[in-house]
């Protein structure tokens, strides 16, 4: 626990420095705890097994672990994420975004993430792992790629009712709401992310432009320079917990006022006080200048943007 404490407090400062030696001790600790009892139970009900505390340090490594491999390209706790969380092995169904019986197996509660979703990340990564290695040994086939990527996909498609629910669905508690923007905004973001693996990150492909859409969709219900507390506080909650869907979004999209407004809303939470906003809006910056230099067209290459240095930016 003390080892996340400090990536908390890397993250606070910006999400740039050493964090990648406290999340690794961490992550050893879970997979120490995956041996111990994948003998005795798997899926959802493996967090029943661990008492409330361990429960939390698994969900809170993994949570780090998955998000952190996006950028830096290490395996993210994927054969712990297969355990836990892959579609269709646990008899438990996940909880809705309110509060109740399920909350600790959920990552709702704690991150706002559907657990499919975080499985779905774990297995994009590896799939751009497999296409790399595939591309550098000459034996990538397409087809396997696209039927790989289409087994990830169908978890991700939701068949979303229009408009999206309100504030007032949810019984004015703005946690809950905050929490059903998050979701919706996580799962659209990794669809984007899988299509970039599959396409690469070329901004006017149709597939791509067609999932910054759909992210932009749930963002925009993100309460505009929020001026209420109520307001305030969801926008804090939804943005500050969607900084990687952000990030890639605005990497991946040449549209200005698409740009822009996902430009205002990390630069209204950077002027609170710290977290990796105002960090993030800065990369995107440069992604954009970068674009905008050289005219488009060639592949926008986001995850080797997130380095300080030699250190990556942990976009949580």
């Amino acid at each position: 626990m003390t080892a996340l404490h400090l990536v908390c407090a890397i993250l606070v400062c910006g999400g740039y420095g050493e964090w990648q030696v406290f999340l690794k001790t961490s992550v050893a600790y879970v997979s120490e705890e995956r041996v111990r009892l994948r003998p005795v139970v798997g899926g959802l009900e493996a967090l029943e097994w661990l008492s409330e505390k361990k429960a939390l340090i698994v969900k809170i490594t993994v949570w780090f672990a998955v998000l952190a491999g996006v950028t830096t390209g290490k395996k993210p706790l994927l054969e712990v994420v297969r355990w836990l969380f892959r579609p269709g092995q646990s008899s438990l169904p996940e909880a809705p975004p309110i509060a109740g019986s399920m909350e600790r197996t959920s990552m709702i509660f704690l991150m706002g993430c559907e657990n499919k979703v975080i499985w779905a990340c774990a297995e994009i990564f590896a799939l751009s792992t497999w296409k790399q290695e595939q591309k550098e040994s000459g034996r990538l086939s397409v087809e396997v790629l696209v039927q790989r990527a289409e087994d990830i996909e169908k978890e991700l498609e939701v068949k979303e009712h229009y408009p999206a629910k309100i504030l007032s669905d949810f019984k004015n508690d703005l946690v809950a709401y905050s929490r059903y923007l998050v979701a919706h905004i996580f799962r659209a973001s990794a669809m984007l992310y899988l299509h970039s693996v599959v396409l690469d990150g070329h901004p006017h492909v149709a597939q791509i432009k067609t999932a910054v859409d759909e992210v932009m969709r749930w963002i925009c219900n993100i309460p505009k320079k929020p001026q209420s507390v109520v307001d305030k506080q969801i926008h804090k909650l939804a943005v500050r917990s969607t900084v990687l869907a952000f990030y890639i979004t605005g990497a991946l999209t040449d549209d200005v006022e698409c740009r822009k407004e996902l430009s205002e809303y990390l630069l209204t939470e950077a002027e609170g006080v710290g977290g990796n906003c105002g960090v993030v809006a800065r990369v995107l910056e440069e992604i954009w200048a970068d674009r905008e230099s050289a005219k488009g067209g060639a592949e926008v290459l986001w995850r080797e943007k997130l380095y300080h240095g030699n250190e990556p930016i942990l976009l949580v």
